[in-house]
């Protein structure tokens, strides 16, 4: 008997009981494109009279062709262009002001009404003839699960698992979450190596402490450096990684890094910083406690698996002799040419202003921070909850110990399908794994001993639970608009705030069937708990796409403050984290996240800013203004206007960037898409015939400027451009700057550096021109400059903003797009959210209150 020929039948029979794939084409029991609307009637005449002029099959401006959608009297031809048109009916932004005549407001209104009625019912229609895909785990939430259910903090399983697609943004979506054959493998290759780690074998492994020095002369215990003349200089930790290497079994780890500060004088108020990576996986980083000169630093590393491991810890910033973690051009604009070769590194500032000074004067004191008589030191492994080492072994020793397959599953499955285990579903776990026991005791070519029987049988009993359907998806049986039951109800709040299972309390409740009186308790406690900062590092991300900053590339020669090893990526990413997790912690105004008078910072990302930092080599200095210490993120009071609001950080600014420019229209349509959750229509099939010519524009206002007078290109730019060119002060790594160079290409023949030498004919040393910078701001009624224009814009339509964020949390809190059908109960969410100063907690509670959560 195999786990596979046992359960690969079960998983793709119960999909076919439960609901077909998600990716399997519609059926022809699907609603017809002309199902369950009537004619259009007057919403036709509506757009004949104030559309068609721009919108017709000669003149597709904006490439949306209204004479060719009204072809059909249904909105169920095309559904998403006809919620194109509600938006912009319902917005009021076409026809454009500038038109002579307008409809009236009876007009618009009669129109939206007719459109939305029109496209409820289909979607009703189209709900009632198609069931709802189920919605299987993402990675994030499999990994969760089996970490809860079985107690084994750090395995992460479907770390192997092939990528979940996204769909608006999120990877939680029950249409995105298909099945594949090499999923199922996966599958079934992940649930073996939770079963084996579930149930060990053998005695608890001895603990030992393992001691390693910089500087020992042996070699087993010694500091290794990837590059150790760059990160240990006369004997002294200047900064840069060094890593041990040593065999441990699986486990937790009491580790403890200790040294001597020294030369703190040097930049009073310096904290350091340090990063641990086991085998390439981030376990810990935080800033080290200093008192006097002693510097000691502890936490807990747990290995789910054991093996060799080679332990990599990075001091993320000192100043190292190599440049290691640290950006190549340093902003010192303040130095003269005299000491050129010194301005833009350690390395240089070293070799060429300290060395000479200490050969002249031998007691001229190291400029930086470095560490002496550094150790580490590892003791484990340790068990800090007992032995075996999973809770799942732990609370069924007394019935493995009797070999009662029944109680086990008693407590298994209910954890792993998050609600009460059926009859038979006992009665089938332990049928199987008395027939497993009964094959392995002939199994070929040896039989298994007698005593490990049961154990092994289990663990194949435990892989199937695994691979059941009631496991790996949350299943919701039964129509649309059905009432959850409390243990789907405790599920999906869990799954939305934790990306887990439900815990011990909620179970309980749900079991009582008490669960939604006690539902805004419950979800206060819920967000209260550590767990919820997955909610915050999964929902942030996915919403602003925060994950894409690992593959921007800024041109190298052009930005050399842009690291390539990826800290000041790490830091972009974590500061709009940090800010949303503040928000939902304090119960914040979600509106602090157009604008802000704060942000969080550390020391690198403090002086990408211009920030006093004390990061930077030379930190500058700023009237009431402290530097920033520390590699953690900590709230900081911006001191103008310049920064504050997710539209300033530079996790945005970067993302919407091109390699060697800025893109305004790329920011622009970041703006739309995600504060406003309203995304412009795409470039028409014919762009590039229809693209101006904008090589004669020479800064990015002007070459979008010749691109808005095109008339092809007008209708969409002229309310996506003003949003990127009122943030054209910040570069494309999100530094601000005064002027604007002349765009440079390296990678074009025509753009790179030689040829916009010779064409603004310059010698090859002469400096490039820089041009002042347009930031007009024109859009809605609202007029000036830069970023205090495009704020005050924000500002008027705080609205449009609590709209769009409301739809975001709820498609990913249900799981699925939102409809037209579910905009009367999300507007009831976001009006009870603003009464109380949209705050977060106050919209968490208000969404998961209604019945738009509550049901299926």
């Amino acid at each position: 008997m195999t786990a596979a020929r046992t359960c690969v039948p079960l998983l793709l029979l119960a999909l076919v009981v439960l609901g077909r794939n998600p990716h399997v084409p519609a059926s022809a029991d699907d609603p017809p494109a002309k199902a369950g609307a009537a004619a259009l009637g007057d919403v036709a005449a509506f757009a004949r009279k104030h559309c068609l002029a721009c919108h017709n099959s000669k003149d597709v401006q904006g490439g949306f062709d209204v004479e060719d959608l009204l072809k059909s009297d249904s909105v169920g031809a095309n559904p998403a262009a006809w919620h194109s048109v509600l938006e912009r009916v319902a917005s009021r932004d076409m026809p454009p002001k500038k038109v002579k005549v307008r409809p009236t407001e009876a007009e618009f209104r009669a129109a939206e009404d007719r459109v939305r009625d029109q496209l409820t019912a289909f979607e009703a229609l189209a709900a009632s003839k198609r069931p709802r895909p189920l919605r299987r785990l993402n990675r994030d939430e499999y990994n969760r699960s089996i970490q809860q259910v079985f107690g084994l903090p750090a395995v992460r399983p479907a770390d192997n698992f092939p990528p979940d697609d996204a769909v608006d943004g999120f990877t939680n979506i029950g249409e995105g979450l298909g099945l594949s054959a090499v999923l199922v493998e996966q599958y079934l290759a992940a649930g073996q190596q939770v079963a084996r780690l579930a149930l060990t074998d053998g005695p608890q492994p001895p603990s030992k402490v393992r001691h390693f020095a910089l500087g020992s002369k042996d070699y087993g215990s010694t500091f290794r450096g990837h590059d150790p003349g760059g990160a240990v200089r006369e004997g002294k930790w200047v900064g840069d990684h060094l890593y041990v290497v040593f065999d441990a079994p699986a486990g937790t780890y009491r580790v403890r890094l200790t040294a001597a500060a020294k030369n703190l004088a040097s930049r009073p108020g310096y904290v350091p910083n340090f990063q641990y990576r086991a085998n390439g996986l981030l376990v810990f980083q935080a800033d080290a406690p200093v008192k006097g000169e002693a510097l000691a630093q502890e936490f807990a590393l747990v290995l789910p698996t054991g093996g060799h491991l080679d332990f990599d810890f990075r001091w993320v910033n000192g100043f190292p002799d190599n440049n290691g973690l640290r950006a190549k051009g340093l902003r010192l604009p303040e130095w003269t040419d005299k000491y050129a070769n010194g301005r833009t590194e350690v390395w240089n500032y070293l070799r060429f202003v300290y060395e000479p000074e200490k050969k002249k004067n031998p007691d001229t004191p190291y400029p930086f921070p470095y560490l002496e008589d550094a150790k580490l030191e590892v003791e484990g492994p340790l068990f800090p909850d007992g032995w075996p080492a999973s809770r799942f072994q732990r609370e069924n020793a007394d019935a493995i110990a009797r070999k009662d397959a029944s109680a086990v599953a008693a407590w298994l499955l209910p954890r792993l399908y998050r609600r009460p285990a059926k009859p038979d579903e006992l009665t089938e776990f332990a049928a199987f794994v008395a027939k497993s026991e009964a094959a392995l005791a002939e199994a070929k070519p040896e039989a298994v001993p007698k005593e490990k029987r049961f154990v092994e049988a289990l663990r194949l009993a435990v892989q199937r639970a695994l691979v059941s359907p009631h496991f790996l998806f949350l299943v919701e049986p039964g129509p649309v608009g059905r009432k959850l039951t409390d243990h789907e109800l405790a599920a999906r709040l869990s799954y939305f705030l934790w990306a887990a299972p439900p815990d011990e309390e909620l179970a309980r409740l749900a079991a009582e069937g008490k669960l939604r009186p006690a539902l805004a308790a419950q979800t206060k406690r819920v967000l209260a708990d550590p767990r919820s900062r997955a909610f915050v590092d999964r929902f942030t991300t996915e919403w602003l796409g925060l994950d894409r900053l690992a593959s921007i590339m800024p041109e190298p020669d052009l930005y050399p403050r842009f690291d390539a090893q990826g800290l000041l990526r790490q830091d972009m990413a974590a500061e709009p984290r940090a800010l949303v997790a503040h928000l939902l912690a304090a119960n914040g105004p979600l509106f602090d996240l157009l604008d802000a008078d704060y942000t969080f910072l550390n020391d690198r990302l403090a002086d990408h800013y211009h920030l006093p930092s004390l990061w930077s080599m030379f930190p500058v200095t700023r009237d009431g203004f402290a530097p920033v210490s520390g590699g953690d993120f900590r709230k900081v009071a911006l001191p103008d206007g310049r920064r504050g609001g997710l539209v300033t950080t530079a996790a945005f600014l970067a993302l919407t960037s091109e390699n060697s420019r800025t893109s305004p229209v790329r920011r622009g349509v970041w703006v739309l898409e995600k504060l406003f959750n309203r995304t412009p229509p795409p470039p028409p099939p014919n762009v590039a015939g229809v693209l101006p010519d904008t090589t004669a524009g020479t800064t990015a206002a002007e070459k979008l400027k010749l691109h808005r007078d095109a008339p092809n290109c007008a209708g969409c730019h002229a309310r996506i451009d003003p949003f990127g060119l009122a943030l054209e002060n910040f570069d494309a790594i999100g530094e601000w700057r005064d002027r604007e160079p002349p765009h440079i290409d390296p990678a074009s023949p025509v753009a790179n550096l030689a040829a916009t030498r010779a064409r603004l004919k310059l010698t090859q040393y002469q400096p490039l021109p820089t041009f002042p910078i347009d930031t007009t701001f024109s859009l809605g009624g609202v007029e000036g400059q830069g970023v205090p224009a495009l704020k005050k814009y924000l500002a008027a339509n705080r609205d449009k903003f609590a709209r769009g964020f409301s739809e975001k949390l709820a498609t990913y809190a249900l799981g699925r797009r939102t409809l037209v059908t579910d905009e009367p109960e999300l507007a009831r969410v976001r009006e009870a959210a603003l009464k109380d100063g949209f705050r977060f907690q106050a919209l968490v509670l208000a969404l998961v209150e209604s019945p738009l959560f509550q049901t299926r």
